[in-house]
C-alpha cells in the first residue's frame, strides 16, 4: 500500500494502516512531519487494555522519541500539545504495570521504558517541567526503574535516561513543586530492599576496576546515589551514605588514574569526578567513622590527583566542595580514628608530585587540616600520661573503682557493639543484667541499618586533652578555665564534683550557659545512636559557634580538666 493510502486509511481510524505509516515515517523527516497530526489525533483517544491499541501507543512513542532525539520536533507550539497528548497514556501505563523494586529486571515493562525515555526528552523542555507533577506516581516510577538499573547490571541507556530524568526533576523543584517528594520518600522507606543499595555500590566498584570504564553508566549510578542521599533529610535513608561513601571514595581515586584520563575520557571523567566531590561534600559529615573510612579508600590522594584535570567550568565550584570537605576532616579530626588516617594519608597525599600544584581555598584548607592533625598529634604523649591505668568500667557496681586500685586494670570492649568497657568479666556480667544486654542489640542493629557507631565514654580522656589544650590555646586559659567553675559552683554549691560532667556553649555572648548531669545518666542519655553531648556539638555547629564541655576535677589540679568537643569557626 502507498503512503498516499495509508494516510487515508489512518484518517478513517485504521490502526494497522497507522503502525504502518509511523514505522515508515521513523527516519524520514518530511514523511514524519506530515505524520505527527495523525499521531497526535490518535494519543487524544482515551486509553484503553485494548492489546492493539497499546502496540499503537508504542509505536507512537517511538516515533516521538526518534523525532525529540533527531531535533526534528523543534516547535514550541508542537510541544506542549503533545505533551498534554502523551500524559493520559503515560499515567495508563504507571497504573497498568506495577513495579516491584524486588524484581531484578524490567525488561517486560516495554511500555514504561518508552515513557520513561520520553519523559526525559520532554523534561529538557522548559515549559514541560511543570506539569510534571500533574502525571500521578510519574516521578516515582521513573526512580524505581533507576534504582532498579542502577543496582544491577542493566542496559545503560534506561539508566542514563531515569537517572537524568531524576537529576533534573531534582534540580527544578521550586518549579514542580514538592509534591513528588513524598513519592519517591516512600520509595525510599518502605519499598527499598535493604540491598538495592549494597547493588548499587557493588556495580560502581566493578566498573570502577574496569581497564575502561563506561563512564556514561558510571556517571549515571553516581547520579543515582546523589539522589538518594537527598536534598532533603526524609529522602535520605543512612545505609545510603553508610554504604556507599567509603566506595565513591574508592571510584574517586580510580578515576585519578592516568589511563581513565586519556583526552577521549576526559571530559566524561571531569563529570564523573564532580558526581563525587559533590557526593562526599553532602555525606562525610554524618559521622566520623564515615570519614574514617573514606581516609581508609585514599581520599586526601585522590583530591591531589585530581587537581590538575578539574574543568574551567566547574573549578569554583568544584573548589568550594573540595574546601567542604577538607574542613570536614579537619572538624572530625578529634576522633582519634580520623586522626590516625588523617595523619598517613597527609603524608601519603603530599609526596604524590601534583601536592605542589595546590593553590587557593583548597590549598587554605589543606593547611587547616594539616596544621589541626600535627597540633593533635602532639598532645598524644600526654594522653597517655593522663589516662595512666585509669579505668573506663562502665558498671555501676565496679569493685575495682570502689577499692581505688585500677593501676594494674586493663579495660575489655564488648565484643558485640564496641562500645561498653567494662574491667572484668564480673562487671561485664553485671552491665549486661543491669540493661546492657538491651542496649548491645540496639547499637548492633542500628550500625548495621547504617547509622555512624557511636564513640564509646572510655575516650573522655583524650577529649579532656584536646579541650585543656583548645582552652589555654584559643580562650585565655586558665581565667577562662576559673569562670567556668566558679559558674558551676554558684549554681550548684551542693553535688559532688568528681560524678559532673557540664557543658558550655560559648556561642551565648554575654556568658557561658551550663548543664549539668551525672557521668552515669551521660552513659545512658541516648538518642538514636547520638549521645547528648553529640546532639549539643550539632547545635553548636548549626549556629556556627563551637561548644565546650568541662569536667570539673574533684580537687585543685592544674591545669583544669575540659572537655572539648567540637569547634568551628
Amino acid at each position: 500500500m502507498n503512503i498516499a493510502s495509508l494516510k487515508r486509511a489512518a484518517r478513517n481510524g485504521s490502526i494497522p494502516a497507522m503502525k504502518e505509516l509511523v514505522t515508515r515515517s521513523i527516519g524520514k523527516n518530511q514523511l514524519l512531519a506530515q505524520v505527527f497530526p495523525l499521531v497526535k489525533q490518535h494519543l487524544s483517544n482515551v486509553p484503553t487494555r485494548n492489546e492493539a491499541s497499546v502496540q499503537m501507543m508504542l509505536i507512537c512513542f517511538d516515533s516521538l522519541i526518534y523525532g525529540l532525539e533527531n531535533d526534528l520536533i523543534n516547535s514550541a507550539t508542537l510541544f506542549v500539545p503533545l505533551w498534554h497528548s502523551i500524559c493520559p497514556w503515560i499515567s495508563f501505563f504507571i497504573t497498568q504495570y506495577h513495579l516491584d523494586l524486588a524484581e531484578t529486571t524490567v525488561d517486560d515493562h516495554e511500555a514504561l521504558l518508552k515513557s520513561a525515555k520520553l519523559v526525559y526528552l520532554f523534561v529538557q523542555i522548559p515549559e514541560v517541567l511543570p506539569w510534571l507533577a500533574a502525571v500521578p506516581r510519574l516521578v516515582s516510577c521513573i526512580f524505581k526503574m533507576s534504582l532498579i538499573a542502577a543496582s544491577v547490571d542493566y542496559d545503560s541507556d534506561i539508566l542514563i535516561s531515569t537517572s537524568r530524568t531524576i537529576t533534573t526533576i531534582s534540580a527544578a523543584v521550586d518549579q514542580i513543586g514538592q509534591g513528588w517528594q513524598i513519592d519517591v520518600s516512600r520509595v525510599l522507606t518502605s519499598e527499598a530492599p535493604a540491598n538495592l543499595a549494597l547493588g548499587t555500590v557493588q556495580r560502581l566498584i566493578e566498573l570502577a576496576e574496569k581497564p575502561q570504564i563506561p563512564y556514561s553508566d558510571l556517571i549515571a549510578r553516581l547520579e543515582t546515589l546523589l539522589f538518594c542521599s537527598g536534598n532533603d533529610e526524609k529522602l535520605r535513608l543512612q545505609f545510603f551514605s553508610k554504604q556507599s561513601v567509603a566506595w565513591v571514595t574508592f571510584v574517586m581515586g580510580r578515576l585519578t588514574r592516568a589511563r581513565n584520563l586519556e583526552s577521549f575520557n576526559l571530559p566524561l571523567a571531569r563529570r564523573a569526578m564532580f558526581l563525587s566531590v559533590m557526593y562526599l561534600k553532602k555525606n562525610l559529615r554524618y559521622g566520623f567513622t564515615w570519614v574514617s573510612d573514606a581516609l581508609d579508600k585514599g581520599i586526601l590522594q585522590a583530591i591531589v590527583k585530581s587537581q590538575p584535570y578539574i574543568a574551567r567550568e566547574h573549578q569554583e565550584s568544584l573548589e568550594s566542595l573540595t574546601v567542604g570537605i577538607l574542613d570536614t576532616i579537619t572538624l572530625f579530626a578529634v576522633y582519634r580514628s580520623v586522626l590516625h588516617r588523617a595523619r598517613t594519608s597527609l603524608r601519603r597525599a603530599e609526596a604524590i608530585q601534583d601536592a605542589a600544584k595546590l593553590q587557593g581555598i583548597v590549598k587554605d584548607a589543606w593547611m587547616r587540616l594539616k596544621d589541626k592533625v600535627n597540633h593533635l598529634w602532639d598532645l598524644r604523649p600526654m594522653y597517655f600520661m593522663v589516662r595512666g591505668g585509669a579505668t573506663s568500667c562502665m558498671s555501676d557496681n565496679c569493685m575495682t573503682r570502689q577499692q581505688g586500685n585500677t593501676s594494674r586494670v586493663r579495660d575489655m570492649r564488648c565484643s558485640g557493639c564496641q562500645y561498653a568497657y567494662y574491667c572484668s568479666r564480673e562487671c561485664a556480667k553485671s552491665g549486661w543484667k543491669d540493661g546492657h544486654r538491651k542496649q548491645c542489640l540496639e547499637l548492633r542493629r542500628q550500625f548495621q541499618e547504617g547509622y555512624p557507631r557511636v564513640m564509646s565514654p572510655c575516650e573522655d580522656e583524650w577529649f579532656i586533652i584536646v579541650g585543656q589544650s583548645e582552652v589555654y590555646r584559643a580562650l585565655g586559659g586558665k581565667e577562662v578555665v576559673d569562670a567556668m567553675r566558679k559558674a558551676y559552683s554558684d549554681a550548684h554549691p551542693s553535688v559532688p564534683n568528681h560524678s559532673i560532667l557540664t557543658f558550655i556553649d560559648y556561642t551565648i555572648v554575654l556568658g557561658p550557659q551550663i548543664e549539668v548531669m551525672s557521668l552515669q545518666d551521660f552513659v545512658r542519655t541516648r538518642d538514636m545512636g547520638y549521645y547528648r553531648w553529640e546532639t549539643y556539638r550539632d547545635m553548636a555547629i548549626e549556629r556556627n559557634g563551637f561548644l565546650l564541655g568541662i569536667t570539673i576535677p574533684d580537687s585543685d589540679l592544674q591545669p583544669y580538666n575540659c572537655l572539648a568537643l567540637s569547634r568551628e569557626h
